[in-house]
């Protein structure tokens, strides 16, 4: 066991396998595994796989180094540099390999490289999985750090489901599991994964195996997700297995999800359906999730429809969130289809917010419209809202809109919130101007409350001010006050 120490790097703790081990990663395991019972000491051991998988399912990209530290977080060496420095053979990580300048779809191809760590205490009991990218930062905290290598997807496979099969604490389980899942192996992975998917497993466990089912890209794993999203006693898996059919993203597997959001499943895994089926939108997909935001009874589904669709940048998006704005009657999913409004270009969306502002609406509705307004940057945006304030029947409409034109205190914003906090015949409205006055980041907004204190005669409208200034935390506001209030 002497020679398993010959690379140790006392500094750092980097311990490299020998070539001699280097082909098998049950004997390198229990190589460590007996270094550890006989020096009493705790260790990480570590190996990496890669393979080719689109980018689409590459569950953790990156193109910047690992960085390992052999005590607590901070700035350190890459452990490509600490192996190739300290390792001598030791083979290298590349991490995911993205060419620049080209823009890439999820269906390229790409080189994911993953690293598979464990922890093992002094009696060589493991006590610790992590999987992770070269793009990862992990703290060794001053254990030493055993490398294994690289090893092929069927090596490793076959290491790992014998792992599992052993008794360990449910987190270890989970995180084998999740090991497991991200080897893209769909003939081995999900004959594996589907049983302990329906087993008797913890939660967590069956919904690391779904995700891991979700990455193979395989028609065989969509009856088993389907089965356990319609009818798992954990609403947690079933979602967990919704979300694995997106992932999959095959015809099988959209048709099942429509399966789901025709069902009586539970609204949370109905809404988890709508976002599945929205990963990749298609025109077929807007067609369904377009029947499903009237016909569906929750509103709650309603609205991650609208949220899904709109989000999703299809060019026929910005009709259908139109469609929504015009015909739908739900209050809430109305607010939903104005907030998302904001994903849109401006000049499309403010005429569809300036109908809404000028209709009928209802009030909280208006507010909503108000609110995605003051998102916006350009002079028509601010010239509606001025609209708003001044002409707007509905107080809280109004007092929306000043709240939207705290984002852009320009003189002519300051003024009319100095006329709006004597003369709005709505008290909420005017102690809405007067707060907002006192929000302006300059002296400009502080100097117009003290005008309203000084020279109001209306004693409401000269208390509501003298409060603000005795409220606010900006020393200014308060010694004003002192002064105003000596005189």
């Amino acid at each position: 066991m002497k020679a398993i120490m010959s690379y140790l790097c006392l500094q750092i703790g980097i311990i490299a396998m020998p070539n001699a081990f280097a082909n098998d990663l049950f004997q390198s395991w229990n190589a460590v595994r007996n270094q550890l019972q006989d020096g009493g000491t705790s260790a990480w051991l570590g190996y990496s796989i890669k393979q080719s998988v689109t980018l689409g399912t590459a569950r953790h990209s990156g193109t910047e180094g690992v960085y390992f530290y052999s005590s607590s977080h901070g700035n350190g060496p890459g452990l490509l540099t600490l192996l190739d420095t300290y390792g001598k053979s030791a083979p290298g990580l590349s991490g995911v390999m993205i060419l620049s300048g080209k823009d890439m779809s999820d269906d390229d191809q790409v080189i994911r490289e993953t690293l598979i760590l464990f922890r093992l205490d002094a009696e060589g009991i493991l006590e610790s999985v992590k999987t992770g990218n070269t793009n990862w930062s992990f703290g060794l905290n001053s254990s030493d750090f055993y490398w294994l290598g690289e090893y092929s997807v069927d090596r490793s496979l076959p290491f790992l489901t014998t792992l599992f099969e052993q008794s360990h604490p449910e987190k270890v389980m989970r995180n084998l599991i999740s090991a497991i899942g991200q080897h893209m192996d769909p003939d081995t992975v999900v004959p594996y994964l589907v049983p302990v998917l329906q087993g008797d497993f913890s939660p967590k466990i069956r919904s690391e195996a779904a995700e891991g089912l979700g990455f193979q890209g395989a028609d065989a794993a969509v009856q088993p997700l389907l089965h356990v999203a319609m009818n798992d006693a954990s609403e947690k898996v079933a979602r967990e297995a919704t979300e694995a059919l997106g992932r999959l993203n095959t015809g099988k597997a959209n048709k099942a999800i429509e399966t789901i959001l025709n069902s009586n499943a539970p609204e949370k895994v109905r809404c988890q359906a709508v976002e599945a089926l929205g990963r990749k939108m298609t025109q077929e997909k807007i067609g369904v999730l377009g029947k499903l935001v009237f016909a569906d009874p929750s509103a709650r589904v309603q609205r991650e429809v609208v949220e899904t669709v709109a989000k999703s940048g299809h060019t026929e998006s910005w009709q259908w969130v139109q469609k929504i704005l015009r015909e739908h009657t739900n209050e809430r999913v109305l607010r939903t289809a104005v907030e998302e409004l904001r994903r849109f270009p401006e000049q499309k969306a403010l005429g569809e917010i300036e109908r809404i502002l000028e209709g009928d609406a209802e009030s909280k509705v208006m507010r909503e419209a108000c609110e995605t307004l003051g998102h916006m940057e350009s002079p028509e945006s601010k010239k509606l809202l001025f609209k708003v304030v001044t002409l707007n029947p509905d107080a809280y409409v109004r007092r929306a809109a000043l709240e939207a034109l705290e984002k852009r205190f320009e003189p002519d914003v300051l003024v009319l919130m100095e006329k709006v906090a004597t003369a709005d015949p709505a008290k909420k409205v005017r102690k809405q101007a007067m707060e907002s006055l006192l929000k302006a980041g300059d002296s400009r907004g502080l100097q117009a409350l003290i005008r309203l204190v000084k020279g109001s005669g209306n004693q409401e409208t000269r208390s509501m001010a003298i409060d603000l200034l005795g409220d606010s935390k900006r020393p200014e506001a308060r010694d004003a006050l002192i002064e105003i209030l000596k005189h």
